[in-house]
């Protein structure tokens, strides 16, 4: 018997252990390394944050010819991505997913735009389940635009906080008027002063509609219920030409949203000679 021996060449693929990243200021640089890389003509970079899990494509490239091994790329970190540590996946595929490969790498990453923790002075109730959020206007270098509000409750069955329907990512500038988009779907620009006047966000809507499995009525709540609550308080900064926000670090406390209560009011005219000429009762809340 003839013994045949095949010489077979490795499937394309990035190696992770020689793929590199290094990070210098807001610059990027990846030196690709691995088999085969010229059958790969796109490669995207993922980043993942390692606190909130949060994923961003930071820069995505294309190469009619492929790539070749200890090829570098080298590209400027969006305006938008926060400080912090990263996850990177490099994930190159070619025109026809014939072949894919990723490589997951780590790097640290400051933005030296970031806006400073904010500082929350006050909560108070504002009624109807709605809070009312003073906020420490800080110092004139801090440089940003405005506040972005979400309210969170702890799901008792995972033991995990969960965001409140109608009561995340509210945003106002910092001047307390809310967030204005241009006809080019752009962010407007800021242009009033801190303000020491209150936040309100909140209150408490019910919608009723019918299961679609069940036929059954039900009833979609939004905002806050009566309970605790934990709230979260970023800066954002306009970047990128109005196209994106870069927020800040949060400042997070607990809040209690306690029930309103219904209170009747009644209004009488005494007339002379102890004559009573309207009784007028209202009930408020």
């Amino acid at each position: 018997a003839a013994l045949v021996l095949y010489d077979v060449a490795p499937l394309p693929a990035l190696s992770e252990e020689n793929t590199s990243v290094t990070v210098t200021g807001t610059n990027a640089t990846v030196q690709l390394k691995g088999d085969g890389l010229s059958e790969f003509t796109k490669v995207s970079f993922i980043a993942t944050n390692k606190e909130t899990g949060e994923e961003t494509l930071i820069y995505y490239h294309e190469s009619a010819t492929g790539f070749a091994d200890g090829e570098v790329v080298t590209f400027t970190m969006p305006e938008s991505l926060g400080s912090g540590a990263y996850s990177l996946s490099i994930v190159a595929r070619d025109d026809y997913a014939t072949y894919y490969s990723e490589a997951t790498k780590e790097f640290t990453f400051t933005n030296p735009n970031q806006p400073a923790v904010p500082t929350i002075a006050s909560v108070t109730g504002a009624g109807d389940y709605k809070l009312d959020v003073v906020m420490n206007a800080g110092s004139a270098s801090d440089a940003f635009d405005g506040y972005v509000f979400s309210a969170y409750a702890l799901n008792s069955e995972s033991n995990e906080y969960e965001p409140v329907t109608g009561v995340e990512n509210v945003l106002y500038y910092k001047d307390g008027s809310k967030l204005i988009y241009n006809e080019d779907g752009t962010i407007a620009a800021a242009t009033g002063n801190s303000t020491s006047e209150p936040f309100t966000i909140g209150g408490h809507y019910e919608s009723p509609y019918k299961d679609e499995e069940t036929g059954e009525p039900r009833t979609l709540i939004a905002g806050f219920s009566e309970g605790e609550y934990k709230l979260e308080v970023r800066r954002f900064k306009i970047v990128s030409a109005g196209k994106a926000l870069l927020y800040s670090k949060p400042a997070e406390q607990m809040i209690t949203v306690r029930k309103p209560v219904k209170t009747t009011v009644t209004v009488t005219t005494v007339l002379p000679n102890d004559g009573i000429s309207k009784i007028i009762t209202r009930t408020l809340g």
